[in-house]
């Protein structure tokens, strides 16, 4: 204990003695731990595990249905039932997440609370392994299949703490959830928030009540095999795995395609990891957490290289320091043991920093969060694993940083190093140090490279032009059924807002739809058999479609080509009609004159009265798709979202029109509820949330990447002019000018420079072709990122070698020569 107390006093007095490379040590140590921590916690929290308040271990599986060429869809009823009551190796549940208007008839009068909640199958927690925080969850008979027969719902413990005030009275209570009331029966536990990653959800209600509190009819929610309509999640039996599950559900899915061919012809299914869901917030930020632990390994990986570089340059003013212990007696050991435990006090410091910073930076993923209707939840705590990761990478940072200058101090010969100056060190040091000085360029460049083309690819995807007018448009999201109409009374609810509007001053056309292209997910499709076109067997003909009022294109700024609009005349009573896209009539109609033309959806025949340009529908990057429009007083389905565009006629100020529609709508019907209402332009900004939380974030990544990377190579060149202190006096006494000294040092640096920018390039270039998919307008190899990141680069690393280089100008010959 004496010894080890010894070696302490001894590392506290050396860093007392360098307090400024102890503070960069200590600040580099913090910004890399607080990094990758931060980004681990964010993948470990929204992916690797994405269900908390379920039973730790516990394997859940998602089901998915692939249309024929691989499109996913979600499941029916009766599909659901097949698989509920054959599957013999797994436990299999639904879900479904809808938004709802919440009244508490105890609390009063008043306008609704919106919540978000899942509609869920009676063996939803079971299959989770979710324990009631209070009350129970579904009883026997509230599993049962019977449509409307379970009035009950489940509460989160988040909604009994916030809106309820934890009262332990609450089981019994009666609320009202889309004017449908239901009795509070349990509570869940506060973590728990769902089954959907990245999503958190409030309360829970049998599967079986969709038709009383989502809209629709028991016709097309129970009985229909095309309407699709929610998710399945699966767990092992006991004795049984995951992948004998999948087998078992993929011939089941054989099984319904053969003998339910109109409508599961060529539909299979694929079983896989909660975590690894290719749809939701899940698979868009997966990629995403991907590229970002991608940045803050780099990141660290300059971490190191800085402090490695601090560390050899320290250890070899200190050469005759350990050539004397050595020469008193000291072994290596010892020598390689006090260093470290110097390296480790400050590790230990920047471990803790970093474990505060990551504190501190959890939460910053939640401030880019577009504005969207899901209810996103991106905010994960830190806890045991990034704290364990932060400790982890302090053990990391001493092993890879101070081994190499530990080594090489405890093996230099100790009698050549007390003859040598206390400013001098062997080619080795300065070549370790040089080669350290190239990594960390090299690196800063591929970060930089990295957040410059997501930030080219942000700006891209906001000037993409997705094939409507997004500027002078606002949408709203209404819901009758929430506010009781049924189909009809919902259409000619809409249609009186329509007129209300357009005769409202300001308004150049408004429209009504159930579907906004460019949210967070696709929109509705339909089943088409075309007259005239045969598919191929991988062929999907489950095309996206809109149903849309008249004056929707007006009201998008979509552009009719050929043929007539949606019109009034449009009704149940009169014949089915459709526009179609560009693509639709390339692809399906082999250059026949597309109007007149039918086909068929929803069992019956449809007359193509109209073609509409091509625009994007569920991402900026997807290629043109075949879409088509049908009248909404025709096609009108409950179930559905409800949108309400108004285009103004003048340039637009988006709260004035967004405050006429609800004064419009609060004029026919004080009940009904508006769940959104924003502007176009920010409703889209949602498909590009990932470039834009990339460009930011990388961009952070990248500048603190660079500051460590001209910290480093500033550290080297001071040392390399403190180390030739000597030498630059006899030059200066010899006649040599300044600009002689500069570029004598100058040219130290532009040769590592140069080398760590020529590096950097070929390995940015290797690395951009993994970004390419993601980015959004530019390629992954765009000149303009690599040369502007280049020259940037190199002009912040002059200015980091032109520093010590004046600094070198001011020596005194006089005094310089009598440097030891």
């Amino acid at each position: 204990m004496g010894t080890f107390l010894t070696a302490l006093r001894v590392a506290l007095r050396q860093w007392r003695h360098h307090p400024a490379a102890a503070l960069v040590i200590i600040l580099s140590i913090a910004t890399g731990i607080g990094a990758n921590a931060t980004v681990f916690a964010w993948i470990d929290g929204v992916i690797l595990r994405p269900l908390p308040g379920t039973t730790p271990g516990r394997e859940i599986l998602a089901f998915e249905n692939r249309a024929p060429d691989g499109t996913g869809l979600p499941s029916s009823w009766l599909d659901y039932r097949d698989y509920r009551d054959n599957t013999k190796s797994a436990e299999i549940a639904g879900a479904s997440g809808r938004v709802f208007v919440l009244r508490d008839p105890q609390a009063g009068a008043g306008e609704g609370a919106q919540v978000w909640g899942q509609l869920v199958s009676g063996n939803y927690f079971e299959v989770l392994g979710v324990k009631p925080a209070l009350g129970r969850f579904f009883s026997d008979e509230e599993r049962a299949d019977r449509p409307g027969g379970a009035p009950v719902v489940v509460i989160s413990g988040r909604m009994w703490r916030e809106k309820f005030a934890s009262d332990p009275n609450v089981l019994g209570r009666v609320v009202e959830l889309n004017r449908v009331s239901l009795t509070i029966v349990g509570v869940t536990p506060e973590a728990f928030r769902g089954c959907v990653p990245a999503l958190g959800f409030d309360l829970y209600v049998p599967l079986t009540m969709v038709s009383s509190v989502a809209g629709g009819n028991d016709e097309l929610n129970f009985e229909d095999r095309k309407t699709r309509w929610f998710d399945v999640l699966a767990h092992p039996r006991p004795g049984f795995t995951g992948e004998q599950a999948g087998e078992e559900l993929r011939a089941i899915c054989a099984r319904l395609a053969r003998d339910f061919p109109r409508t599961n012809e060529g539909v299979s299914g694929e079983l896989f990891p909660l975590w690894r869901v290719p749809y939701g917030p899940r698979a868009l930020l997966g990629p995403l957490f991907g590229i970002l632990q991608g940045a803050a390994a780099l990141l660290f990986a300059v971490v190191c290289a800085n402090v490695a570089n601090l560390l050899l340059a320290l250890g070899a003013a200190r050469r005759r320091e350990f050539a004397l212990r050595l020469a008193l007696g000291a072994g290596r050991g010892r020598v390689i043991r006090q260093l470290l435990l110097e390296l480790s006090l400050l590790a230990a410091v920047g471990a803790a920093g970093g474990v505060l910073l990551s504190g501190i930076l959890i939460d910053l993923l939640s401030y880019f969060s577009p504005s969207t209707r899901f209810p996103l939840e991106l905010s994960p705590t830190v806890d045991s694993a990034p704290m364990l990761l932060a400790i982890g990478l302090a053990v990391l940072t001493v092993l890879t940083a101070g081994l190499v200058p530990a080594w090489q101090a405890a093996h230099s010969a100790p009698l050549s190093a007390l003859r040598e100056s206390g400013a001098s060190a062997g080619p080795q040091s300065a070549f370790l140090r040089g080669t350290f000085v190239v990594a960390q360029i090299a690196l800063a460049l591929v970060a930089l490279v990295a957040a410059g083309l997501f930030h080219r690819s942000f700006i891209a995807a906001q000037n993409l032009d997705p094939g409507f007018r997004l500027d002078d448009a606002v949408v709203v999201r209404l819901n009758p059924s929430a506010a009781g109409y049924d189909a009809a009374g919902s259409v000619a609810f809409l249609n009186r807002l329509r007129a209300r509007l357009d005769a409202a001053p300001g308004v150049k056309r408004s429209a009504t739809s159930d579907f906004v292209p460019l949210g967070l997910f696709g929109g509705p499709w339909e089943d088409l058999t075309i007259a005239g076109y045969t598919p191929p067997p991988e062929e999907n003909m489950k095309i996206r479609r809109n149903a849309v009022s008249p004056g929707h294109l007006e009201a998008m700024g979509l552009r009719l080509l050929a043929g007539r609009d949606i019109a009034e005349s449009d009704t149940p009573e009169n014949a089915r009609v459709a526009l179609v896209n560009e693509t639709f009539v390339r692809r399906y109609l082999a250059g026949r004159e597309p109007l007149g033309q039918t086909f068929i959806g929803w069992g019956m025949e449809l007359t193509i009265v109209g073609v509409v340009n091509d625009a994007k529908v569920a991402s900026l990057t997807e290629s043109p798709v075949p879409f088509f429009w049908v009248p909404m007083s025709q096609f009108y389905r409950p179930q559905n979202l409800t949108w309400v565009q108004v285009r103004s006629a003048a340039p637009l100020d988006p709260a004035a029109t967004l405050g006429l529609v609800r004064r419009e709508i609060a004029g026919l019907d004080p009940a009904m509820p508006v769940f959104e209402a924003l502007s176009l332009r920010e409703y889209v900004s949602t498909s590009y949330f990932q470039q834009r939380i990339a460009a930011n974030l990388l961009s952070g990544l990248g500048a603190l990447t660079l500051l460590l990377a001209a910290l480093g190579l500033y550290g080297v060149v001071s040392y390399s002019v403190q180390r030739r202190t000597r030498e630059v006096g006899v030059r200066m006494a010899l006649g040599a000018q300044a600009g002689d000294v500069v570029r004598l040092v100058l040219g130290q640096g532009l040769r590592l420079i140069g080398l760590g920018v020529g590096l950097g390039i070929l390995l940015a270039v290797a690395s951009s072709s993994v970004l390419g998919q993601y980015l959004v307008g530019i390629s992954a190899f765009d000149p303009l990122v690599f040369g502007v990141v280049a020259a940037a680069l190199s002009v912040i690393a002059i200015l980091a070698t032109l520093l010590p280089a004046r600094r070198a100008t001011l020596i005194d010959p006089a005094v310089a020569l009598r440097v030891d």
